[in-house]
């Protein structure tokens, strides 16, 4: 067994410190000054185009502009698609988490051994739906079209459901190597809440 997990088996309580700092630091990170002052100015900008339409008033380019801008900011500020996928991981975790008091309350934890699909694959089959979607494509346009390129080929560890017994386990995994390719520069971090797009390049 490898050195770094015998040592986190040893004593667990480094690790769980340092997830809990890792989730503080995500939850402030979305409660920060920057983030929440592009909210209230894009509230702000949504009643003024609103009173505007009301009135029958053509609304200026540049306030919708701004808004567009406003919404691709906010989405590249916020931390929640992150933190929703720890939850599902976590939630995950502690329902698979087995207690035996018989053996002096020591833990057991059994996850899925079934079969999945690769990481590289997933990879491969969304840049390949981005692709034919022009670079950019809704998320769940994305999850339709990539449920059909694998049609049949699904194996049965990606059709198991998470802990909260809706998220399938495929595209939770995408979801996850969406965050490695938007930190390997693949994929831009700043697209418009909703969709995701290749980075310039690509």
């Amino acid at each position: 067994m490898d050195n770094e997990i015998l040592k986190h088996a040893d004593n667990p309580q480094p690790l769980l410190d340092l997830l809990s700092e890792l989730i503080d630091y995500l939850v402030n990170n979305e409660a920060n000054e920057t983030l929440n002052s592009k909210s209230i100015q894009l509230i702000e900008i949504n009643k003024a185009i609103k009173a505007l339409e009301k009135r029958d008033v053509l609304v200026p380019d540049s306030l919708r502009s701004e808004k567009s801008k406003l919404i691709t900011e906010i989405s590249s500020l916020s931390t929640m698609p992150k933190l929703q996928l720890i939850q599902n991981e976590l939630e995950e975790m502690l329902a698979n988490l087995k207690v035996d008091d018989s053996k002096a309350n020591k833990t057991k934890r059994t996850r899925s051994k079934l079969p999945k699909t690769d990481n590289a694959t997933l990879r491969n089959v969304l840049l390949d739906v981005l692709k034919e979607a022009g670079g950019k494509a809704k998320v769940k346009d994305i999850k339709i079209a990539m449920g059909k390129k694998f049609k049949d080929r699904f194996l049965p560890g990606d059709l198991e459901l998470r802990a909260d017994g809706r998220t399938i386990a495929w595209f939770n995994n995408v979801q996850w190597e969406r965050l490695r390719m938007v930190d390997a520069g693949i994929l831009k971090k700043d697209s418009p809440n909703g969709y995701w797009e290749l980075a310039g390049g690509e």
